[in-house]
């Protein structure tokens, strides 16, 4: 600490100081050597301490960056179910109106319900042809018969 200062160069630099400035003055120039030594402690303490709060201060900034980085896809998500879950709550609202029934029949209560588009026309019905060969559907209860015959 004291630049490698031993115990024998203190003691001789004390003797020094008694012989040069004397008894009078060496006590109060020994208290305002240890002051500048004290402030000079703290002043050093107090950067170190300042250092240490910024590199601590830097790796949280970088610690709390790279959990949000982290929690993007989670928050994509919550939003995705969010949207999904607000979707789902309209339809199941739209869904659980009453229907009303009126002369022509059942009425959907929707403003703007559109009827299915029917896979088949009226026109492309056709008659069954009369020559054509149905084959015979078999039922389960018609083979147990059969095996009922066969035994």
């Amino acid at each position: 600490m004291f630049f490698d200062v031993g115990f024998s160069e203190l003691f001789l630099l004390a003797v020094l100081g008694l012989l040069i400035l004397g008894p009078e003055r060496l006590p109060a120039v020994a208290r305002t050597l240890g002051g500048w030594v004290r402030r000079g402690r703290q002043m050093a303490s107090e950067f170190q301490r300042e250092l240490e709060r910024e590199v601590d201060l830097t790796e949280i900034k970088q610690l709390k960056n790279e959990v949000e980085k982290a929690a993007q896809p989670f928050r994509d998500a919550a939003e995705t179910l969010d949207e999904g879950n607000s979707i789902l709550s309209k339809t199941v609202r739209d869904a659980s109106k009453p229907l009303e029934v009126d002369d022509t029949g059942i009425t959907d209560t929707l403003e703007h319900h559109e009827p299915m588009p029917s896979t088949e026309s009226s026109d492309s019905i056709k008659p069954v042809n009369p020559e054509m060969v149905i084959p015979e559907v078999v039922t389960t209860d018609s083979k147990l018969a059969k095996a009922g015959d066969e035994a």
